[in-house]
């Protein structure tokens, strides 16, 4: 029976020259060796599927469609950012509100408690009003923004979902 020829090995070829570091030129001879075939194969083997791998996911665009999608992509990042930003400030205020909710409950208990000097009395109703006072100054949460944030949200979302859309596939 004749010798199998392997279907690359029909092929005429067009010589390059690479240049591989130790460790890569290495680990090619050993699998040359492993598998018996010559340096020259095994590197066109794995260059060849390496580069369905990496070039079978890679989609080019232009450059005026590249601008514009960095740009909506910046926006959206910044949109991002501002509602973070909205976020963090309504879990500062519910903190704040859980704070006077504490304080006024250890106030409204010493208030009643007859046990409990005078001192204390006045202790616990400072530091009641003092969060009071801290609460109602910087006051941010309404059901408004909340509202509010959450059609930023949508909007930015849908913006995402538009530039993935442009994005060939």
């Amino acid at each position: 029976m004749g010798k199998k020829i392997r279907s690359h090995q029909k092929k005429t070829f067009k010589r390059i020259t690479v240049g591989f570091d130790e460790k890569t030129y290495n680990e090619l001879c050993g699998l040359a060796k492993e598998f018996g075939m010559s340096l020259s194969a095994v590197t066109r083997i794995a260059l060849e599927e390496n580069l369905r791998i990496y070039f079978g996911k890679v989609r080019y665009i232009d450059r005026e469609q590249a601008e514009e999608i960095r740009k909506t992509l910046l926006e959206i990042l910044d949109n991002c950012r501002k509602i973070y930003n909205e976020m963090n400030r309504i879990g500062v205020n519910y903190n704040q509100e859980i704070r006077l909710k504490n304080a006024e409950a250890k106030y409204e208990a010493i208030k009643h408690d007859d046990g409990v000097g005078v001192f204390r009395r006045n202790e616990a109703k400072a530091e009641y009003e003092a969060v009071k006072s801290d609460v109602e100054a910087n006051t941010y949460f309404s059901k408004e923004k909340a509202e509010t944030l959450l059609i930023e949200y949508k909007n930015v979302t849908e913006k995402m979902q538009e530039l993935v859309c442009r994005i060939p596939q």
